[in-house]
């Protein structure tokens, strides 16, 4: 999985988009964060209607979220409060570099994931997302007949698009095979904990990796070097046999460390520091559209010694329904044999869709030397027919 983060008080972290969709809304709560809206077709109006309202004092919330999105409860109850939102209203933003206040797309090649894309910021855009192509037996694999059918109520949306390179002289420059997209909020807006919420669809097909995710505000997705050594640290102490140790996998040390004295211009002396990684949502589909899954994770280092992970494969041990919420979740696999795992007793959340809750880590816990706690759901007929709302809801750890 490509770097991503994931947030504690010692980890700014900023939302980062990653290719082929459409994204609606997105908003960030602190003590809360987050605040998507349905957007409706302009109606005819017999007087013209007040100008849209900004949260007051959030500089950085979108006028056009409407007030009842200004603040937000959790699972656990706990009330936030907007301070981050985009609902792309606006059509045809220029995202480039410099272009806009929240947003830059990349102007890069991918080398990372052994991806084939230039991003670039000609990609990019918002439009007025007015329906899609949808399946005439969404359940039927063996029947790909589509057809057109427009939204209730047109979307809104940043929408970002993957084409061919035709162009032999560019495809040689760039050394990729397709454009696509990127957009990042790195060093532009950072959090440290709360809600974040994004409304999206994704791109129908085979071979496509669209994803919404939040990384680290110390790494930059796709410049490896700024990642090295920090991808996906968490940890803050000194462990002074973890240094001593080798890294299983040969992954590299801790580059800002908890043992180091001299850490730098900055940064505090014997406070390790890193960049975490949390993907909100990662998306795959198949070639007609009739089976699609996605996969929500935390990446996170150092990792648990292999002796402590479930075996691959290991399925869940229950689903039981939440009483609070009525949703299905599932729990870890319990220890067996000669093992007692560390995630026994963690419990997944479930979702709010028609589909069965997912299956945990079910084909992979991360490498050697990183952990990967991964809730993945499936199958989905129409992730590029209808927009969803994706959320993660964490807590920071101890301020001191």
């Amino acid at each position: 999985s490509r770097p991503t983060s994931a947030p504690t008080p010692l980890h700014q972290m900023g939302p980062t988009s990653v290719s082929c969709g459409a994204i609606a809304s997105l908003a960030v709560f602190a003590a809360g964060a987050h605040a998507q809206s349905h957007h409706a077709s302009a109606p005819v109006h017999v007087a013209p209607s007040p100008a849209p309202v900004a949260k007051p004092g959030c500089c950085w919330c979108d006028p056009d979220t409407p007030e009842d999105k200004w603040s937000f409860k959790d699972r656990d109850g706990v009330e936030y409060e907007l301070i981050f939102s985009d609902e792309f209203e606006q059509l045809g933003r220029n995202l480039a570099n410099g272009k806009d206040k929240r947003w830059t797309a990349l102007n890069e090649s991918d080398y990372t994931n052994s991806a084939a894309c230039r991003y670039t910021p000609d990609a990019v855009t918002t439009v007025r997302d007015t329906g899609a192509m949808v399946r005439v037996q969404p359940a039927n694999e063996s029947n790909n007949d589509r057809v057109w059918k427009e939204y209730a109520h047109p979307v809104h949306a940043m929408r970002i698009t993957t084409d061919n390179i035709t162009d032999p002289a560019f495809r040689k420059a760039v050394n990729k095979s397709f454009t696509s997209g990127m957009v990042q909020s790195w060093n532009k807006f950072c959090f440290t904990g709360g809600v974040i919420e994004a409304r999206a669809k994704f791109t129908l097909g085979l071979g496509f990796w669209p994803a919404i995710w939040i990384f680290g505000n110390l790494g930059r997705a796709i410049y490896e070097p700024s990642n090295t050594g920090l991808w996906p640290f968490s940890m803050e102490e000194c462990d002074e046999q973890y240094e001593r140790q080798p890294i299983p996998g040969g992954g590299p040390k801790q580059r800002i460390s908890g043992c180091d004295p001299n850490p730098g211009p900055g940064l505090h002396p014997y406070q390790g520091r890193g960049a975490t990684e949390v993907d909100l949502v990662e998306v795959g589909d198949s070639y007609n559209g009739a089976h699609g899954w996605f996969m929500s994770s935390l990446q996170i280092r150092p990792a648990i010694p292999a002796y402590f992970r479930p075996k691959l494969g290991d399925l869940a041990t229950s689903y039981p329904i939440n009483p609070e919420t009525g949703i299905p979740e599932f729990k870890m696999p319990k220890e067996g044999g000669d093992r007692d795992t560390w995630y026994h007793g963690l419990i997944f959340g479930g979702n709010e869709s028609d589909i069965p809750p997912g299956l945990p880590n079910n084909h992979w816990w991360g490498p050697a030397y990183a952990d990967s706690l991964t809730a993945g759901v499936n199958p989905f007929h129409d992730l590029s027919e209808k927009y969803r709302t994706y959320r993660v809801e964490w807590q920071g750890g101890d301020e001191d």
